[in-house]
């Protein structure tokens, strides 16, 4: 029997409905399988990172930094503008904005 011969639940068919709630969640839990753990770098990775950002810093030449975010990776674009050893950061300046970046978060670097 299907649901469309006689004695099958026609009379409900029409308020299955999903609650906007219920789909937000599902957007979510969806969004939540793409993410990333965060990546561990080894010596030399954390080294180039080092070399990259201070070749930016004091030759003022564009770096490209990804960035670790939440289980996302971000990329940004710009000159190392200073560096903040007690707070552990970064001022970046873009062509839009300056952005503070967390040295931690930095997952790979390279000059543009």
């Amino acid at each position: 029997m299907n649901k469309l011969t006689k004695g099958s639940n026609l009379r409900w068919e029409s308020s299955r409905i999903m609650l906007p709630e219920h789909k937000e969640e599902l957007i979510k839990l969806g969004k939540d399988k793409e993410k990333v753990p965060k990546p561990v770098l080894d010596e030399q990775e954390l080294e180039q990172i080092n070399i990259d950002i201070y070749n930016s810093l004091n030759y003022t030449m564009l770096i490209r930094i990804t960035i670790w975010d939440d289980g996302y990776f971000k990329v940004i674009e710009g000159i190392v503008d200073k560096i903040d050893y007690v707070s552990k950061t970064l001022l970046i300046d873009t062509d839009k904005e300056i952005l503070r970046l967390s040295i931690n978060d930095i997952s790979k670097t390279e000059m543009i």
